[in-house]
């Protein structure tokens, strides 16, 4: 198969990497879908969020699912211990736990 056709490439176990889905088409109802959670928390640099945040929020919201987020600054300064314990307090002050789903949008700092 050449790259181009793949839809889904298995990594370990029963998951899978899916490359046929957009933000702009379902994208975010695929991911509710194969990922049920109680909550999610959406993670992403500030410079991504700019971009992306706003549509990725309102197709969010169309689920009905409860999303929080949490910006980080962008930067190689970010790569540090401190930045994922802010974001380890952002999500203990919310709740989550074992039955929520972390989101890294984008690449860098956060994915």
């Amino acid at each position: 198969l050449m790259a181009s056709s793949l839809d889904e490439v298995p990594v370990a176990g029963e998951s899978v990497v899916c490359f046929k889905y957009t933000l702009e088409n379902d994208l975010v109802d695929e991911l509710v879908k194969r990922v049920p959670a109680f909550m999610y928390c959406l993670v992403a640099d500030e410079n991504v969020y700019a971009i992306y945040g706003e549509m990725f929020v309102s197709k969010f919201k169309a689920t009905g699912k409860t999303l929080f987020v949490k910006i980080v600054p962008s930067g190689e300064t970010t790569k540090d211990r401190k930045v994922k314990e802010e974001i380890e307090d952002f999500m203990l002050k919310n709740k989550f736990n074992r039955d929520s789903c972390c989101i890294a949008l984008g690449g860098g700092v956060v994915g």
